[in-house]
């Protein structure tokens, strides 16, 4: 793949107006409390066990200094949600979730629990979770939470977790894939912090991090809609391919053998609105989708989301749309920040 993709139709399209190529967005650094994820409490002594056989990572191995991406599949592969867990016991696993997805998957996975020793709440309303961008602010947000601090190296991986523990409870941390350079944390605490002494960042920043980081969870708007490697999960250390069945396994992994996948996760931008779910459009076929927007926000303004989009149509001179309506809002697309996995 064409890692310096980026679609430039000027010139190609007598529909189109000439326009500039929009630039690269600017991150904000600070701290944003995440409402829109929240916490699942996945409890017992099979807890471990039961979320082996239900996603589509290996928890298993789980150790306590590791966060697992991961996601639950109905029978076709498609993704119902996805997760970022991590170990708090031997016995309790912690899933950060899209929290319009939290209440049907608790509901869901515990139609599988059966006679094991697994209890599934929503346990949201138990943590404070927030996002962190910007190393600096980690450790003054590491700091102020407790005396202890976290190592020097923490950050410099994707999907590490470390925890602490003060009188006032637990706080874990979590390091995510950067964006635009930037490192990126979640932290969860139990005892949320006095808002008034901090100044927040917007939600929507937390959101535009993720997005520029080709990482996203999925949502109400995107349910069933890809197949995990639709929207890059393999390559983002979403799926194990060598652990035992899970619902969908079969396709998901009959897609990864059989080179039969035919879409990808992108970053696009546009000057008109994208929303979380809205298909996109080729200008030759207005009638059949060529992708569809997992995440988008609004920033300075224009709009930028990471879509799963047909690889074909990401070939220039491939024009995108946002609409197959007049005026026509031409979608520009480039590669995700990180290499894209052609084996197992």
């Amino acid at each position: 793949m064409n890692q310096s993709l980026i679609s430039d139709p000027f010139g190609v399209d007598p529909l189109l107006p000439k326009q500039s190529l929009l630039p690269m967005p600017q991150l904000s650094k600070g701290l944003a409390l995440i409402s829109s994820y929240g916490i699942i409490r996945v409890s017992g002594e099979d807890a471990i066990g039961f979320l082996h056989n239900q996603l589509t990572n290996d928890f298993t191995s789980l150790g306590d200094n590791e966060a697992r991406f991961s996601s639950f599949c109905n029978a076709k592969g498609r993704i119902q949600a996805s997760f970022i867990g991590i170990k708090t016991s031997a016995t309790e696993v912690l899933l950060v979730c899209s929290t319009d997805l939290i209440a049907q998957t608790v509901k869901r996975l515990s139609m599988f629990v059966l006679r094991s020793k697994v209890k599934l709440t929503d346990a949201s309303s138990q943590f404070c979770l927030m996002g962190v961008i910007g190393k600096e602010n980690q450790l003054a947000l590491s700091s102020a939470l407790s005396s202890q601090t976290t190592p020097d190296h923490f950050g410099q991986s994707p999907w590490v977790h470390w925890s602490c523990a003060s009188e006032e409870g637990s706080c874990h941390w979590i390091s995510l894939y950067p964006s635009l350079g930037e490192e990126r944390f979640f932290c969860i605490c139990e005892t949320p912090l006095a808002q008034d002494s901090i100044t927040w960042l917007a939600e929507s920043e937390w959101f535009l991090s993720e997005i520029m980081s080709g990482v996203c969870l999925v949502g109400v708007p995107t349910y069933e809609s890809f197949v995990p490697q639709m929207i890059n999960y393999e390559s983002v250390g979403g799926v194990h391919f060598q652990k035992g069945c899970y619902p969908g396994q079969e396709v998901v992994a009959r897609s990864q053998f059989r080179g039969t996948i035919k879409r990808r996760g992108f970053l696009v931008s546009c000057e008109a609105p994208l929303r979380d779910g809205q298909e996109l459009f080729l200008n030759s076929e207005s009638e059949q989708p060529c992708g569809q927007i997992v995440r988008a926000v609004a920033h300075q303004g224009a709009y930028f989301g990471f879509a799963s989009l047909v690889i074909s149509a990401t070939e220039l001179p491939a024009l995108i749309h946002a609409s197959t309506e007049e005026p026509l809002s031409l979608v520009q697309v480039m590669p995700p920040p990180y290499p894209l996995r052609d084996d197992i």
